[in-house]
């Protein structure tokens, strides 16, 4: 198998993500079993030099597999299918949303108001919000990032304030719930960071790139009435 890292390796060169920024334990889990693996990883590393990620198992197989996880390597590149939440998990996100801006196609937005990529990213907001209507859902998972999240809904922060926001903190019983119950729909397919966009059909995209591509024609939505 991994003699097909030299025969595949120009086929490799369109992913934007390095080697060194291979996702989570977690994330592999989840992607590979929506994809029918019957496996348990135990550890993921980057392959030098490709960008390629190595996974172990706990039964000792090894797998390879494209660090934006949209293709594992098994003598060639087979495609694995995305991220995609439940029309339950869409309701429980739908019920958290704190503010809504643009018109359009639904797309639902896990952030922060600490989210540095986010805040390095105005410009990308100001462009989902011109073709969606772009419904922020507050999330955080320790420390400051977890206050911020909670804040945001005791606050009731509005659009213009939520990344200029960075304090007082205010936590608030109803706010660590909201959160908690978003956490709790991430975690279970191991995301644990933001930005995370949702869209209608349960389709996830991950980070500033992955959001990215759905103004930039590298990505689609499902049809839908505005």
């Amino acid at each position: 198998m991994f003699r097909a890292i030299a025969i595949l390796f120009p086929l490799l060169l369109f992913s934007t993500v390095l080697a060194s920024e291979c996702p989570s334990l977690y994330r592999v889990q989840a992607v590979l079993a929506s994809s029918g693996y019957p496996f348990i990883v135990k550890g993921v590393e980057p392959v030098n030099g490709t960008s390629l990620c190595r996974v172990f198992t706990v039964s000792g197989e090894e797998l390879l597999v494209t660090s934006n996880l949209r293709f594992v390597v098994e003598g060639k590149l087979k495609p694995l299918k995305p991220l995609r939440l439940s029309e339950r998990e869409l309701e429980i996100l739908r019920s958290e949303v704190l503010f809504s801006v643009g018109k359009g196609p639904e797309l639902l937005l896990l952030t922060n108001p600490l989210c540095s990529a986010c805040r390095s990213h105005r410009a990308l907001l100001d462009e989902l919000a011109a073709r969606f209507r772009v419904e922020f859902v507050p999330v955080g998972f320790e420390g400051r990032e977890f206050e911020a999240a909670v804040s945001a809904y005791c606050l009731e922060l509005k659009p213009s304030q939520f990344f200029r926001f960075n304090g007082p903190f205010k936590v608030c019983n109803l706010g660590k719930l909201k959160v908690w119950s978003v956490q709790a729909v991430l975690k279970r397919h191991g995301l644990f960071g933001t930005p995370v966009a949702v869209d209608s059909a349960g389709r996830v995209y991950v980070g500033a790139d992955e959001i990215a591509g759905l103004v930039k024609g590298r990505a689609s939505l499902p049809s839908q009435s505005p």
